[in-house]
């Protein structure tokens, strides 16, 4: 089971840039002394972690991959990695960004909450759809696992304005808003 202090054995966490550095770890991490001459050589004082296909920067470690920026906040915060929530959010939404100023805990919901755009929408804007049958669009918006209705709008503009209100009051510091582009 991976501890802090074991943590703290292998890695640096840099809190202004996000990055995790391999430290030259104690030949005991090591089955062998060939094994760990060989990780000093490779990888002491470089940066830990490759980019997943998720888009998250994975750190291997005894054999067993971690995300990043869980280790991060775990460093960061000097709590063992068994009591790291469960969530941890990216506040601006880039998911290599572990600075400590980008890392929270959240619930799942928190999470979703704080998510972009879905990849699906056609409106341009969260929260905003189309309704074909009277050439409308629609805002809407997720509270506690329940769709709330929030109205329909001549301008998909006009939806989200209502949505972010909506998201202001019900999401707070979640609410993720800068997600707009143009619509089609």
């Amino acid at each position: 089971m991976l501890t802090l202090q074991y943590l703290r054995e292998s890695m640096d966490y840099d809190p202004d840039t996000g990055v995790l550095t391999w430290r030259a770890r104690p030949v005991e991490h090591f089955s062998t002394e060939r094994r760990w001459r060989a990780f000093v050589g490779q990888c002491a004082g470089k940066p830990a972690g490759s980019l997943n296909f998720h888009g998250y920067l994975n750190v291997g470690l005894n054999g067993r991959m971690y995300k990043a920026h869980r280790l991060a906040f775990a460093l960061h915060h000097g709590i063992e990695p068994e009591d790291i929530p469960a969530q941890i959010d990216h506040i601006d939404g880039d998911r290599i960004n572990n600075r400590a100023t980008n890392l929270r805990a959240a619930t799942n919901a928190q999470n979703q909450h704080n998510a972009g755009r879905r990849s699906d929408n056609v409106s341009g804007f969260k929260g905003v759809s189309r309704q074909k049958r009277n050439s409308k669009w629609a805002a809407k918006i997720k509270v506690h696992g329940k769709k709330l209705w929030l109205g329909l709008f001549d301008t998909a503009e006009a939806a989200y304005a209502a949505y972010c209100e909506a998201a202001k009051l019900h999401h707070g510091e979640f609410a993720k808003l800068d997600q707009a582009s143009s619509h089609p």
